[in-house]
Order: C-alpha cells, then structure tokens, then sequence
C-alpha cells in the first residue's frame, strides 16, 4: 500500500473493490454500470448479475443497486462486503 499512496491516495475502499476485480476477472464477462463517468455499479457479471462492492452492509446501499439494475434488466443483485451479514442479497468477499 506504501507503493499506491506514493502515487497518490488510495482509500480501503478502492483497495478492497480492486481486489474483489482481481478475483472474478477471468471466470466472467465483466460490465459496469456507469453514468457521466461515475460508477452507479461496480459490476455486471455476464450480464446476469449486479454486483456492488462496500466494505460493510447497508440496506441503503442494497436499495440504490437494486433501484438501478432494474434499469438494465439485471434480476439478480449483490454486495460484496468485507464483513459478515447473513442477508440474502450479500456476498462476503472471501466467498468469491
């Protein structure tokens, strides 16, 4: 991390969703979702699943990917995060 900040500052948050890329590159067809140059979804698996990547839960966060996969026809919907929950829209990280 010492390497990345030396070129510029790089939060948790964008070290976490660059490893979370890492580790499903290769095994899908990736997409995102983005508007004006701002990510709305960090990524579309084989344009079948929304993935957003926080580093905890919230049910706001699930409430914005679901309100804009829907404007891609994208069903099936998830956060990736980088503590346990058990709700059934969330992914832990470890589990990819």
């Amino acid at each position: 991390m010492v390497i990345v900040n030396t070129l510029g500052r790089v939060s948790q948050g964008q070290i976490f969703e660059q490893s979370v890329y890492q580790n499903l590159r290769g095994k899908y067809d990736l997409t995102y979702l983005s508007k004006d140059g701002i990510s709305k979804i960090d990524f579309v698996l084989d344009g079948t699943y929304a993935l957003e990547v926080k580093q905890t839960f919230s049910k706001r966060d699930l409430s914005l990917l679901k309100r804009r996969s829907e404007m891609i026809n994208v069903s099936e919907k998830y956060l990736v995060t980088n503590r346990f929950t058990d709700h059934p829209n969330a992914i832990l990280a470890v589990d990819l």
